[in-house]
C-alpha cells in the first residue's frame, strides 16, 4: 500500500513537470512530419501551371508563396488547386491562406458527409465549375482523394493534411460591402460628374494639342474600337509623321513599323537591321524598349480583382 501511494505521487509529479514544460515550451506541442527548411530558389512549379516571377529573401527564416488569383476563371482555379497539390507533395506546405474567408475553412463540415470521394470530387468540381468555390477549396476538400488527381490530366494525389485558413476580417469585409453598396446608390451622380470631367478636358485638347496630335488621339480611338485594324493605323500615323520625319529616316528609326507596313514583306529580303530590330512603343514616342518576359500561361491574375 505505500509502494501504490508512493508511485502514485511520483507519478504525479512527473505529470506536473511534463505539463509545465509544455506550456513554457516554444516548440509545438503537435506531432508533425519533420519539413526541411528551403529557399525560394529551391521551389519549381511544373511549366503548364506557370513560373515563380518574383522572389524575395528575407530574415525570419520563414518562407510565403504568393500565388495570384483570377476569381472568374475556371482555368485559374484549376490550376491554383493544382499548384497547392504540388507544394504540398513536393515541399511538404502545411498551411494555405486566402482571401475570402475568417479563421480555418470548415470544407469537412460542408463535403465531409460525402464518404464516397469520386462523388465529392464531382459535388466540388461542380461548384468550382460555377465559380462558387475556388482552387484552394476544391484542393482542399479532395486533399484525401485516394486516387489519382481528378483535375483533368492531372497525375498524383495530395498526400497528408493540410491546414486552409482565410485571413479576411469579417468585419472589415462587411463595411467593404456597406461602402460599396453606399457609392453604388451614387453611381449615377458619379458618372454625370465624370462625364462632365472628360468634356472639360476634351475642350482644353481641342483648344491646346496640335492638329497632327489629335488626329492621333482618334486614330487611337478608332484602334481601340475595333473601327480601324492595326496596319491602317499605322500607314495613317507614318502619314500623319511624313512632315517631321523623312519616310527613309522613319523607315530606319521604326524597321517593324516598316516591315508590317512593306506590301509583301519576305523574310529573304529583310535587312540585318530590321531582322535584329528591337521592338517600339509608339505611345512613349516610338522608342526601343527592352523586350518583356512574358510568363507561361499563368493561373492568376490580379489586375481585376
Amino acid at each position: 500500500m505505500p509502494s501504490h501511494k508512493k508511485n502514485s505521487s511520483w507519478n504525479q509529479f512527473v505529470s506536473f513537470v511534463l505539463s509545465c514544460s509544455l506550456i513554457f515550451s516554444q516548440t509545438p506541442a503537435y506531432a508533425e512530419r519533420n519539413i526541411p527548411a528551403f529557399s525560394p530558389s529551391d521551389i519549381s512549379l511544373p511549366q503548364e501551371l506557370g513560373e515563380i516571377e518574383e522572389s524575395f529573401q528575407g530574415s525570419s527564416g520563414k518562407t510565403i508563396l504568393y500565388i495570384q488569383d483570377a476569381h472568374d476563371s475556371l482555368e485559374a482555379q484549376e490550376n491554383i488547386a493544382k499548384t497547392i497539390t504540388h507544394l504540398v507533395e513536393t515541399y511538404g506546405i502545411k498551411t494555405v491562406y486566402e482571401e475570402g474567408y475568417e479563421g480555418p475553412v470548415p470544407t469537412d463540415e460542408y463535403f465531409g458527409f460525402i464518404k464516397d470521394p469520386v462523388v465529392k470530387e464531382k459535388v466540388s468540381y461542380f461548384l468550382m465549375d460555377k465559380l462558387r468555390i475556388g482552387g484552394a477549396e476544391y484542393a482542399h476538400i479532395n486533399r484525401f482523394h485516394p486516387h489519382p488527381n481528378p483535375l483533368r490530366g492531372g497525375e498524383g494525389r495530395v498526400r497528408g493534411d493540410w491546414r486552409l485558413i482565410g485571413v479576411d476580417n469579417i468585419k472589415l469585409h462587411l463595411e467593404s460591402i456597406e461602402r460599396y453598396r453606399q457609392a453604388a446608390a451614387l453611381s449615377r451622380e458619379t458618372r454625370q460628374d465624370l462625364g462632365s470631367g472628360q468634356s472639360e478636358i476634351s475642350k482644353l485638347a481641342n483648344q491646346r494639342f496640335s492638329k497632327e496630335l489629335k488626329e492621333w488621339m482618334k486614330l487611337k480611338e478608332r484602334l481601340v474600337a475595333s473601327q480601324l485594324d492595326l496596319r491602317g493605323y499605322l500607314k495613317r500615323i507614318q502619314d500623319l509623321s511624313a512632315k517631321h520625319i523623312p519616310t527613309q529616316e522613319f523607315q530606319t528609326r521604326y524597321p517593324n513599323v516598316d516591315l508590317i507596313l512593306s506590301p509583301h514583306p519576305r523574310h529573304s529580303e529583310r535587312s540585318p537591321s530590321t531582322q535584329n530590330a528591337q521592338p517600339f512603343d509608339f505611345a512613349q514616342g516610338g522608342e526601343p524598349v527592352e523586350p518583356r518576359r512574358i510568363s507561361k500561361e499563368r493561373s492568376f491574375d490580379c489586375a481585376s480583382g
